[in-house]
């Protein structure tokens, strides 16, 4: 396990906007290696917050030298973003970051946010169009939407 110089903690503060964010990039990058699984669940996490988090978990990639090249996913199975505050704007950044490097994830859990049928018509159809040009053979098998406010115009 590398341990993050000092220019490197102070990049990724910087990029995740506070300690405690940064402190949560690190925790859930080790959760991703170990096992496979992106939690940051009923964290309250607004839009800003959830671009800001991806952010940290970019830069981690980065400095930490398991991202060698843009385009690789990173070892993710199951990824949970279930109860925070995400509207369509938030879910536009997990749909990319679900696209490109949690391509290998089979699981996105997107329940009991402020999710809206716009959300899904705009943002969470883009989970199933084109996939991903990143991603092996697998695909995302199960996505958890209730506790949101998609009803019949958002459905596909």
């Amino acid at each position: 396990r590398k341990r993050f110089g000092m220019d490197d903690r102070s990049r990724l503060v910087k990029v995740c906007g506070s300690e405690k964010s940064a402190d949560l990039a690190e925790k859930s990058w080790q959760d991703i290696l170990e096992n496979g699984r992106l939690d940051v669940s009923d964290r309250g996490f607004t839009d800003e917050e959830i671009r800001k988090f991806i952010n940290g978990l970019h830069t981690i990639a980065r400095t930490s030298g398991f991202q060698t090249e843009r385009t690789k996913p990173f070892p993710i199975r199951k990824m949970d973003f279930s109860g925070n505050e995400m509207t369509k704007h938030g879910a536009s950044e997990v749909v990319q970051f679900a696209r490109t490097h949690g391509a290998n994830a089979t699981l996105l859990d997107l329940s009991n946010n402020q999710l809206d049928d716009e959300a899904a018509l705009d943002e969470l159809t883009r989970l199933v169009k084109n996939y991903s040009s990143f991603a092996s053979q697998n695909y995302l098998t199960t996505l958890l939407l209730s506790g949101n406010n998609i009803g019949k115009a958002g459905g596909w």
